[in-house]
């Protein structure tokens, strides 16, 4: 029974690893065109930012 609970502790730290690392996105409206949010540090030079973090405009096309 030990090892069952060891097993699980470690899987519970390391989904909270994952979280921690798993990219954050958003699908916002800059300048009216329809754009993605990525997590901070992404982008080296972002052209747009939203909230702080770096941003792409969606094609049209």
């Amino acid at each position: 029974m030990a090892e069952l609970d060891f097993d699980i502790e470690e899987t519970r730290q390391t989904l909270a690893r994952m979280k921690v690392d798993a990219w954050r996105t958003g699908l916002p409206k800059i300048e009216e065109e329809q754009a993605v949010a990525l997590s901070a540090g992404t982008l080296d030079k972002p052209r747009w930012t939203w909230r702080e973090r770096p941003a792409a405009k969606q094609s049209r096309e």
